[in-house]
């Protein structure tokens, strides 16, 4: 089951706005962050898609 469809509208409603905020602070808050930035973007996909098939 993909992640879109474990939740429907509302789960891709949050994961829209997530994935704004979360290019917003990639941008903005400097490079010395970006592999924490991305190694907490693997956790939550592998969180969300563990989720989805449980």
């Amino acid at each position: 089951m993909t992640f879109g469809a474990c939740g429907g509208v509302l789960v891709m409603s949050g994961d829209a706005r997530l994935n704004a905020a979360w290019k917003c602070i990639y941008t903005t808050g400097g490079e010395t962050h970006h592999p924490d930035l991305l190694e907490e973007d693997r956790v939550w996909i592998a969180l969300t898609e563990a989720g989805c098939r449980s």
